[in-house]
């Protein structure tokens, strides 16, 4: 099967941020970590290699986790051509497209304390690509899948009555649990993406 490439129009981001969300269900996190997956390989997503909680589990975290990704580097030249373009009525055409950057998103959900599942989808883009890329405005253009997914969860969960609640979007998911696999150091350290 040939791999689809990961394309959005200029303006596709345009008041669309990389924000995680934290969301409060009645499910058990193998089940909301799946369910936070797939919705994401809908939107084009591919699971990421390597088993994560193996990792987790070793450290006796409380936390389930799973990898998805989505992008490739655009390289120099053609950077540099997308720059051209975005700084021209040119990038009004719905068929001029652009690379999504390399770009992570790591799904984890935990019990808490009430028997409520705690669900983090965070989204990271890549830090190395960061410094070569010369138009940084694309950091975002996976943001609208990553929200469709996200709000695809909420509607799910809350069509079956079991969200407890929806939280808010957020720049880091976790800002305070730095053993949270939605954490930026712990992600960048369980994935190794860069």
């Amino acid at each position: 099967m040939k791999k689809q490439k990961a394309q959005e129009t200029y303006l596709s981001n345009v008041f669309s941020y990389l924000r995680g969300r934290r969301i409060v269900v009645r499910d058990n996190p193998v089940n909301a970590v799946q369910m936070g997956v797939g919705h994401l390989i809908d939107q084009g997503f591919a699971v990421r290699p390597g088993n994560i909680d193996d990792t987790l589990r070793r450290e006796g975290s409380p936390w389930i986790a799973q990898a998805v990704e989505i992008g490739e580097d655009s390289g120099f030249t053609r950077g540099l051509l997308h720059f051209v373009i975005e700084e021209s009525p040119l990038s009004f055409l719905p068929f001029v497209k652009r690379n999504i950057p390399p770009t992570l998103v790591i799904v984890t959900a935990r019990i808490l304390p009430d028997g409520t599942c705690e669900l983090m989808i965070q989204p990271f883009v890549s830090l190395s690509l960061k410094k070569a890329m010369i138009n940084h405005d694309a950091d975002h253009l996976a943001a609208p899948r990553v929200e469709a997914a996200v709000m695809a969860v909420i509607n799910s969960y809350q069509q079956s009555g079991f969200l407890v609640e929806a939280g808010k979007w957020k720049s880091i998911a976790a800002q305070k649990d730095k053993e949270c696999p939605a954490f930026p150091r712990k992600a960048r350290a369980l994935t190794n993406f860069r």
